[in-house]
């Protein structure tokens, strides 16, 4: 769909960015909503994130990952 984003799956088995091998820092945030801000052309409208994301097999974020993506999506007056 023009005007998405994907941010990387917090994936600590296979990390997206290769960075975290068995133990996720959320590297994949941090890195998926600096490409979203250089991606994105104007203001953001919301955010649809799955809570086990069932894609690539079942990857359980780590604790604390919504907590800082509702901080970061809160900061860009997403919904």
């Amino acid at each position: 769909m023009p005007g998405s984003h994907v941010i990387p799956e917090p994936n600590a088995y296979r990390c997206p960015i290769e960075h975290c091998r068995d133990v996720c820092d959320m590297s994949c945030l941090r890195v998926g909503l600096k490409m979203f801000d250089m991606a994105s052309d104007g203001a953001p409208a919301a955010v649809i994130a799955e809570p086990v994301i069932s894609a690539g097999g079942v990857i359980v974020p780590p604790a604390g990952y919504f907590d800082q993506f509702q901080s970061a999506a809160l900061e860009r007056g997403m919904l």
